[in-house]
Formats: structure tokens, C-alpha cells, sequence
């Protein structure tokens, strides 16, 4: 850390040394130049997570302040930072979408994302962590790990993705090291590795002692840009001198249990290792994924983040140091890895689409392998090779965009011009040959819409614009789902009341369509609770030709079955050697095809309850026709669709609604009116009731429909002495005292 600090000298004069044993150095201050390694080692595409309003968007800023990026720190509370500078956020006072900006720091290129809380907007986590290499987790010292802090810990873990802890707000009123620590273990299963421990807590904090250097570092200026390091029996004595060797201890404990190298210079040197082989093995075992090198300081205060930036250097992988990501081959349907080098063929993935009024379409892009060019001809490997010209590359400073020549490897930045390109989307080069690789790279998983509710044009007119503006934001939001009910209703889903909320203030102020937003409804699912088989289901359609009414004949053999919560629907084809072979490929292919479509329009409608159905396995053990002449592939689809409608009504179909993940602190006055409101008005199921402080807190499972509206009341009667947070946790099925209720409320009788 030491040599580290030093290096952020860059030929700024010092102050004056005090007397007693005091060694200070400065944060690089200009980035004017904005010099950017170009090695992939130096690279670090890192991303901020944490539940909201732990300080990711507060930390951001100061980043950008130290590395010399800005020349003014800005604050949520004031509304005017870099990284939230949507009107929305800066107006809510949270962040709503990720924005990506790329700094220097050490001689090193840092990609960074500043990803949303807030769990409505969980998605823009998802799609952010797919491209990260690293990530900073930061804590709420006083509220320790919370829910939505577990949801992005678990977004972080499903793609590998390594991580640093800052346990932020040291300096608030009942901050706690310990206890985020202890959280960490409990709550993610995490190995902490405190690097460093906090001299005071609460509102005296002030320093930390580095217990890989053993210095103890404190922060001055009027921003924190001044940090000294001081050695520590002269600040602190002979008590703290020997607090941090037992931290230290045990800091090296954890780490020879993680790290055979690290064991064997550990024994062989009877325990005195140096700082650099320390840091080595942190590092090891940070890139493994085997621990959590965890910092301590308070970004309001300025305090602990220069430390974090050391550390994403330190610690976090560089893209060389990751395993290869993995894509599909779609010529040859095998796997193949993606090498992050320069010379390779490109392979780069669209992680978010943005429409912008001035420059169009944004595809946010993170490139994995070779060199994308500005003005080239690129093809969008997901969507079957389908050409795309590439206008212009930006390199993206939250809302502000400078124009470049190149995307390396490594490298995230935007790009202007595509046209039908969506999230997930995998973007190549013309493969120079029929046997050329044309890779498919794993897609980002979609979290399921939980609230619905309609949206009506004003006026006629404005039912065009209106749909334009809706294909648009769903292309840029995967978890915003649009589609126009049999009624021809204009139906809009989404993740929470503030996710369509914010989807209806786009469309006002956005794309300026005049529209009004139905009540928020809450969006059910069905599956079915029995496996069923019907062999020979034979169906008969009469259509109108020129001729006169000709009648088409399609049959099926079909099977359901339920399948497990969260594995989706799936569809099998089951065919006998003899039906095979005794149809061309192109016409079975289509005949396939169109059964398929007929399977996903019937999962769409709904069982006979009449709701979307999930995670049930449809196979097609046969099919019959007369001739290809007398049944066209169409009929097949009609047929499906009849015969699922007939197997519902006898495969139990059953209704599900999403729950919610509830944590609740509160008062102990009002204790008993929260758990007394849940079990009993909400149908909630109380899972624990724990202890912070002089704060009860409260872990339920409640259905989501319970939960519309419970913020107001939850401040009606506890007078404003209780907060809540919630996430999705699966669909559960409805009970039976509640599913007459339920088609009540959607059939209106």
C-alpha cells in the first residue's frame, strides 16, 4: 500500500512533515490527458453493487474525483452527480439505470458501472455483472447486509464474478465492523478478508490501520484528497500496535487455510511474511473466489475510497486473469471459449440498448475478443447473421460521450448506427468462410415481470406513437414486457409499481405520448399439478378458398407434464423413425415449427384459467396427417392449441402468485402491530425475528398482492417509525380459499 501512495506523488509538492513520525502523499488530481493503459493486464471492467442507498452512486464520485476525472465532487443528495444524471434520479435521488464511465487510476484502465439498488430495477444489475470482471459490494455499516444486497450478491456469484467489500458509513451513529462481517458469513456464505481495521467507529471515525502494510492511514484536505500514512505505535500506541498484530493474525490464519503457496513461505518462514506476499495471496484468493478482501472508511465523508480504488487494482482480475467465456458455435452447435486477445476474430456482446432522442439507438457493448471499428460491417451472430453497419464509437462518461476510433478487447463503450439489435444480442464480424466460427455468447437472464397494469391512449392518434414508444422500451428493458390482450387492451409488466412508473414518465416526458395508466395489478401465473398423455388427438378445420370450404385434418400424440419451480417451459419432439422418414426435412421442419408456435401461443393464453402457464413440459410422441397436400403445416399449429386447451382442463391447472422476500425493521412499540398485520391481513409467513441495536427485524414471506400500497400504511400505523425492503423470491401457488378471489379480480365477476 505503502509504494502504492507513493506513486500517487506524480510531482505534487508535500506539506510540511510534522514532528512526530508522519509520512504524507497525494491522489493523482488531473486526468486531463485521460492516459489509459492499453495493456489487458491494466484493464479492470469492475461494476459498483449494493442495496439501496448503501452509497454506490456517493463512492462513484469520489472515484471519479481522485483519479482526477471531475473537478467537483457532486452529491445524491443535491442531485447533481455524474453518474446519476437521468432528471428521474437526480429528482427520486436514486439510481435508476447503470451508467458505465471509464477513469484512470495507477497506471491502470478502470471500466466502471454504477448499477441501480433498488430491486424494480434488478435487470439493469443482471445485464451489468454479465459484462463485469470484478465487482465492489458495498455495506451500509449500520444496517449491515441487507435484502437486495443478497439478490446482487447472488446475481454476482451466477456469473463468477469476483469481488471486494467496503463496508461503508463507518462513520454513522451504531456503525459496526464486526457485525457486517459476521452478516457476510451468515447471509452470502462469504469469507470476509478485513484488510484493514477502523481505529474508532461512529461519528470519531477518522483512520484505519492497513494490516498489510501495518501503517495507519488517515485522510485531510477539504476533500479527502490528502491521504497520510502514519506508523502506527506513534499514533496510536502500544493498545493499537497490538490490536492490529491479532487482526493481522488472523488475517493470515483465514489466508494459509485458502492458499497452499502462501502456507508454505507462512511455515517455512515461522510466520513473517512480507506485505507482497500477502497481497499476492489475497489476490489469489480473491480471483478464485475462495474470499472477500473487505476496506472500511465513509464515502460521505470522504474517507476509505482512495483505498478501494488500490484495491480494485490490487485484487480484481484483469480480463486475461478470468476464464475464458464460453459461447455456442451456432454452425457447428458446439462450445467454444473466447480468448481475450486482439487478434482474434471479433466477439463482442450488446449488454443494454438505449434509445436516445438526438443520437438514436445506444447499443452499450462489452468486447471480448479482437478489434471493432468505427465504419465497419458487423453481424448480429443471435439473430442469423443479419448485417449491421457501424456509424460511430463512443466512450462513455454517464451521459456524456466522446467519439473513438476502436474498441479493443477489454474494452466496454457504445456504439451508433445498428438497428435491430437487442440486449444479449452477440455482435461478429462476417465470418470469412463457410466453416468460419460464429460464436453466440450466453444471453443475460430476465428476471419475470411481477405487476401489470393497462395503459390507454388519450386520443387515437396517439395509439401509433404509443406502440412505437413501447416496442422501443422493451428492446431497452428486458424485464418491461408489453403486449395487446383479445380485448385489444394495451397491457404493460414490469418488476414493481416504481418500474411501470418510470416507464410511464418516459413515455410523457421521453417520447411525449399522451397516454393513462390503469391501477397496478398484480401479474399470475398457471401451471398444472398432473402429468397427462393423449395419444391420436385428431382435429378438423374448415377454411374458405376460392374454391369453396376446404377442410384440413392435423392429429397428435401429447404429453404434460409439471416440471420443477424456475426451470421454464420446455418442448420435446419424440417422433417414431417411420414419421420421419416418411416426410421431407423442410416439410417436418415446418410442420415443427408450427406445432411449436401453436404450444407457445397456448402457454400464452393460459390453461383454461387463463393464465400465461410456466414450467411445463409439453412432448409431441406422434403426429398424423393424410397427405402434405390436404395438411398444411399451419393446421398443426391449430391443432396443438385445441388439444392443450382439452389436457388442461384435465392436468389439475392450478394458479401461481409471486411472494416477496420481506425484511421489515421497526420499532419495539410497533413490533406487534407489524407481525400481527402481516400474518393476519397479508397472508404473510413470518420467517425471523432478529435484534440490531434498539431495531427489530423482521424476515417474512408475503404474497406480492398483499404488499401494493404497503408502504403508505406501514407509515399510517407505526407514525413513521418502520422502513421495508422486499424482492422477488418465486411464485408460489395460490391457495384454494383464494383462487375464487383472485378470478374475481381479474374476470370482474
Amino acid at each position: 500500500m505503502l509504494s502504492l501512495l507513493r506513486s500517487q506523488c506524480r510531482g505534487v509538492a508535500t506539506r510540511s512533515v510534522p514532528s512526530w513520525s508522519t509520512r504524507t502523499y497525494f491522489t493523482q488530481k488531473d486526468a486531463s490527458k485521460k492516459k489509459y493503459s492499453s495493456e489487458l493486464a491494466k484493464y479492470r471492467n469492475i461494476g459498483i453493487i449494493a442495496h439501496v442507498d448503501a452509497g454506490k452512486t456517493t463512492t462513484c464520485e469520489r472515484m471519479l474525483y481522485y483519479s482526477g476525472m471531475i473537478r467537483r465532487i457532486g452529491e445524491v443528495h443535491k442531485g447533481d452527480t455524474v453518474m446519476d444524471h437521468l432528471k428521474m434520479e437526480r429528482e427520486r435521488g436514486i439510481t435508476i439505470t447503470a451508467a458505465t464511465i471509464t477513469f484512470p487510476w495507477q497506471n491502470h484502465r478502470i471500466n466502471l458501472v454504477d448499477t441501480p439498488g433498488h430491486v424494480d430495477f434488478t435487470v439493469e444489475v443482471e445485464r451489468s455483472v454479465r459484462v463485469m470482471d470484478g465487482a465492489v459490494a458495498i455495506f451500509d455499516a449500520v444496517a449491515g447486509v441487507q435484502a437486495q444486497s443478497i439478490t446482487v450478491w447472488n446475481q454476482a456469484d451466477r456469473y463468477q464474478v469476483p469481488r471486494i467489500a467496503f463496508v461503508n458509513k463507518m462513520d454513522r451513529e451504531g456503525a459496526t465492523a464486526e457485525k457486517t462481517l459476521k452478516m457476510m458469513q451468515a447471509r452470502l456464505n462469504a469469507v470476509p478478508l478485513p484488510l484493514q481495521i477502523p481505529v474508532d467507529v461512529g461519528p470519531m471515525f477518522g483512520a484505519v490501520v492497513d494490516l498489510v502494510d501495518m501503517k495507519v492511514i488517515t485522510w485531510e484536505g477539504d476533500k479527502g484528497e490528502q491521504v497520510e500514512i502514519h506508523d502506527i505505535l506513534t499514533y496510536g500506541g502500544e493498545q493499537l500496535m497490538a490490536r492490529a498484530k491479532a487482526h493481522r493474525d488472523q488475517l493470515l490464519t483465514t489466508l494459509v487455510d485458502l492458499d497452499e503457496q502462501l502456507m508454505q513461505e507462512y511455515f517455512e518462514k515461522d510466520g513473517d511474511v512480507s506485505d507482497t506476499t500477502l497481497r499476492a495471496a489475497v489476490r489469489r484468493a480473491t480471483v478464485a473466489m475462495k474470499a472477500v478482501p473487505t476496506m472500511f472508511g465513509s464515502s460521505l465523508k470522504n474517507k476509505g475510497v482512495q483505498q478501494v480504488m488500490d484495491s480494485v487494482i490490487h485484487y480484481l482480475p484483469s480480463p486475461l486473469d478470468r476464464d475464458p467465456p464460453t459461447a455456442v458455435d451456432m454452425r457447428t452447435n458446439k462450445t467454444v471459449s473466447i480468448a481475450a486477445n486482439t487478434k482474434d476474430p471479433l466477439v463482442a456482446l450488446a449488454f443494454k440498448v438505449v434509445h436516445d432522442k438526438r443520437r438514436g439507438l445506444i447499443v452499450f457493448s462489452r468486447v471480448y475478443a479482437g478489434v471493432l471499428k468505427a465504419g465497419t460491417t458487423i453481424f448480429n451472430a443471435k439473430k442469423g447473421g443479419e448485417k449491421e453497419r457501424v456509424q460511430k464509437l463512443l466512450q462513455v462518461a454517464a451521459d456524456d460521450m466522446e467519439e473513438i476510433s476502436e474498441l479493443r478487447a477489454g474494452d466496454i463503450g457504445a456504439i451508433l448506427g445498428l438497428r435491430d439489435v437487442s440486449t444479449g444480442d452477440t455482435l461478429i464480424y462476417e465470418p470469412s468462410n463457410d466453416r468460419a466460427l460464429r460464436p453466440v455468447l450466453k444471453g443475460i437472464v430476465n428476471p419475470p415481470p411481477v405487476f401489470f397494469c393497462a395503459l390507454e391512449p388519450d386520443t387515437e392518434k396517439d395509439y401509433n406513437p404509443l406502440i412505437e414508444a413501447l416496442e422501443i422500451l422493451q428492446r431497452e428493458d428486458p424485464s418491461f414486457l408489453y403486449h395487446i390482450s383479445e380485448a385489444q387492451q394495451i397491457l404493460i409488466s414490469g418488476m414493481g409499481e416504481l418500474h411501470l412508473e418510470i416507464i410511464k414518465d418516459r413515455l410523457d416526458n421521453h417520447f411525449k405520448v399522451a397516454c393513462t395508466m390503469g391501477r397496478m395489478q398484480v401479474s399470475y401465473k398457471g401451471t398444472i399439478s398432473e402429468s397427462i398423455r393423449e395419444d391420436d388427438i385428431v382435429e378438423s378445420f374448415d377454411v374458405q378458398t376460392s374454391a369453396g370450404v376446404k377442410t384440413y385434418t392435423a392429429g397428435v400424440s401429447i404429453s404434460m407434464e409439471p416440471l420443477e419451480p424456475g426451470t421454464g417451459n420446455q418442448i420435446k419432439f419424440e417422433l417414431e423413425d417411420s414419421v420421419v422418414e416418411s416426410m421431407e426435412k423442410s416439410v417436418l421442419d415446418r410442420v415443427k415449427q408450427s406445432i411449436t408456435e401453436g404450444i407457445e401461443s397456448s402457454f400464452q393464453r393460459g390453461l383454461p384459467l387463463g393464465f400465461p402457464v410456466i414450467d411445463v413440459g409439453v412432448t409431441i410422441h406422434g403426429i398424423f396427417y393424410r397427405s402434405e397436400a390436404e395438411t398444411p403445416p399451419m393446421a398443426f399449429r391449430n391443432c396443438v392449441i385445441r388439444s392443450i386447451l382439452k389436457l388442461g382442463d384435465q392436468a389439475g391447472a392450478v394458479i401461481l402468485e409471486p411472494l416477496m422476500n420481506l425484511e421489515i425493521s421497526v420499532d419495539e412499540k410497533y413490533l406487534g402491530s407489524v407481525l400481527s398485520d402481516l400474518s393476519r391481513q397479508r397472508r404473510g409467513t413470518i420467517k425471523e425475528v432478529g435484534m440490531e441495536k434498539n431495531t427489530h427485524i423482521i424476515s417474512a414471506l408475503v404474497p406480492l398482492k398483499e404488499m401494493i400500497g404497503y408502504s403508505t400504511q406501514l407509515r399510517s400505523f407505526t407514525h413513521g417509525n418502520a422502513s421495508f425492503t422486499m424482492e422477488y423470491s418465486h411464485n408460489g401457488r395460490v391457495s384454494a380459499n383464494e383462487v375464487a378471489k383472485v378470478l374475481q379480480e381479474i374476470r370482474g365477476y
